[in-house]
């Protein structure tokens, strides 16, 4: 499903890492957007058994105009993006719109957009950059829902496996929305 294709992940190196290494395995090529050199540098020497390459791209993605330059120059080095997997802090939302804006293909690309467990409280209105991304003519927002786990009646955050695990199936299974782990009881989450 992925040979051949442009996968841009964000995360990539941190708890999307096995996500990424994953795409590369299936032949895709990902580039992967993080900010520590040493880690992505890591990753793209991991991938060198695999089908495909990871290609690091430090950049800070809050930060618009260097995150524009990259985006552009992976799309011209490597082809348009095909497909995107991202984890972006909230304090950089803005990113998405700026990703989606620079998206050098006529293709709607699949967008695994992954979002934190305050993201399901019942409590919230959607917020108003998500409403603007949702209705896009680009992209197709897949959601991916991250949840907590509850073992003995304990409950903690998901691992970087387990949330590269649920992404990997949502891609693979092209599902418009994934909870990973449980977002209910809303009052259990850690």
């Amino acid at each position: 499903m992925l040979a051949g294709k442009h996968v841009l992940v964000i995360g990539g190196s941190g708890m999307l890492k096995n996500a990424s290494l994953q795409f590369a395995t299936e032949g895709a090529n990902v580039s992967v957007i993080g900010r520590n050199h040493t880690k992505l540098q890591s990753m793209a020497n991991l991938s060198g058994n695999s089908n495909g390459t990871v290609i690091p791209v430090c950049v800070d993605y809050s930060s618009k105009n260097e995150l524009i330059h990259q985006l552009q120059s992976i799309q011209q080095k490597t082809g348009p993006i095909d497909l995107i997997a991202a984890w972006i802090h909230g304090h950089a939302v803005s990113s998405h719109e700026v990703i989606v804006s620079n998206l050098q293909t006529e293709n709607v690309v699949p967008y695994f957009l992954l979002k934190g467990s305050s993201s399901y409280n019942p409590t919230k209105d959607i917020a108003k950059w998500e409403q603007n991304l949702s209705n896009h003519p680009a992209i197709k927002i897949h959601e991916i829902i991250l949840g907590f786990k509850l073992e003995s009646g304990h409950s903690r955050w998901l691992t970087h496996e387990e949330i590269s695990a649920g992404t990997i199936e949502a891609v693979t299974r092209n599902l418009e929305r994934l909870i990973i782990g449980q977002t209910k009881p809303w009052g259990l989450k850690p």
